[in-house]
């Protein structure tokens, strides 16, 4: 990294780090005032804040407050939290609380055999540990069925059955009234290599599993799977053409690192008809590429991580490597090796072809990797 590269750098945690005290303080001397509000973007980013005794900076919540036109002000750091070394995904979730996914730095240190954690972060910026597992290893997304009030947290390296090699597991946790939080109960499957994102739906749970290859396909194309409420798991799916299926955003499946016969179209991709593949209309369903980098401004749309509904049925994405404004050290946009700010992207589907606008970049970020959208 050259010097004026890591001169930025300091100048920006610096900068996080003031705005952050400024939060604390303001927060602090009135618990009326949330720090966060209904329809403002929430943006968690992996890697933004200051590094800790490890070497390894910690992650931050962002802020982008709605500005009531539909637009967004600019990404402001409201949360940060010293445990948060690797947080890597945010849902809202029991108590309409934002629940933040520590992927493995939390026990470090201190239980070598146990990694991960999840944390409740209330609107005065309260964060509380409020479930671990010694079965754990690198829990990477949570998903909130308020129906049921279940929890599920997908885990991709997780070895349950003991075999010495990461099947990844995902668990399941009926929250008490009280708000407690259980160990939960482990669903687990041999056809399981890299469990994703879950989507609930009723009493069943829908599971992305980004890495699963059967029929032996070019590369990683994934599979679909259904969790009954028992924790059976069916197949739903085998994909053949996807790359990296990681997220859902809504009836459409978000790739990470899209290729097409062999040659790489563009980081992501947009994956569906608009009908669920799951639905009554499942038999309709296909592995259309429904939108690409194409669609968005240049240098975006590069590694999409995550997708949530915006109020206004627009779509919005946390791209962990775009670089719309030229951020990057190397002033190239992307980066060298995707080493680019990122930023949050919007996509209209309605719009003939769908069109898609940066909602978010900043200086301050480093890796965005979820967003979303705030809820009172």
């Amino acid at each position: 990294m050259s010097r004026n590269a890591s001169r930025a750098n300091v100048v920006r945690h610096v900068a996080i780090a003031l705005a952050l005290t400024l939060v604390s303080a303001c927060g602090s001397s009135s618990a009326a005032t949330p720090l966060w509000n209904a329809d403002d973007l929430l943006v968690l980013d992996a890697d933004a804040g200051d590094v800790d005794a490890y070497g390894e900076p910690r992650s931050v919540v962002f802020r982008c407050a709605a500005t009531g036109d539909g637009t967004w002000g600019e990404p402001e750091p409201i949360v940060r939290d010293g445990r948060w070394r690797d947080a890597v995904s945010m849902a809202y979730g029991p108590g309409d609380a934002l629940y933040v996914v520590e992927s493995k730095g939390m026990h470090r240190g201190a239980d070598s055999a146990s990694r991960g954690a999840v944390f409740r972060v209330d609107r005065n910026g309260d964060v509380t540990l409020v479930w671990t597992h010694e079965q754990a290893r690198q829990p990477v997304h949570l998903a909130y069925d308020a129906a049921t009030s279940r929890v599920y947290i997908t885990d991709r390296s997780a070895d349950p059955r003991g075999l010495r090699r990461a099947t990844g597991a995902v668990f399941v946790l009926d929250i008490d009234d009280d708000g407690t939080w259980p160990d939960g109960r482990i669903v687990t499957d041999e056809r399981f290599v890299t469990p994703a994102s879950v989507l609930p739906a009723g009493d069943t749970a829908f599971l992305l599993e980004a890495d699963a290859n059967p029929d032996g396909h070019p590369g990683t194309p994934g599979m679909l799977f259904a969790i009954s409420a028992t924790g059976d798991v069916s197949e739903v799916w085998r994909f053949t053409t996807t790359t990296s299926p990681i997220a859902f955003a809504g009836p459409w499946i978000v790739d990470a690192n899209f290729v097409r016969d062999g040659v790489r179209i563009g980081s992501g991709a947009l994956i569906g008809t608009g009908t669920a593949p799951w639905s009554d209309a499942s038999v309709a369903w296909s592995e259309d590429v429904a939108v690409t980098h194409a669609h968005f401004p240049p240098r975006t749309f590069v590694d999409p991580t995550s997708g949530v509904a915006l109020p206004d049925d627009r779509l919005a994405f946390a791209d962990a490597n775009a670089d719309p404004r030229n951020f990057g050290y190397d002033q190239l946009g992307r980066g060298v090796y995707g080493s680019g700010r990122g930023c949050v992207l919007a996509l209209d589907l309605h719009a003939d072809p769908p069109r898609g606008e940066v909602l978010a970049a900043s200086q301050l970020f480093v890796t965005p990797i979820a967003v979303v959208s705030a809820r009172d």
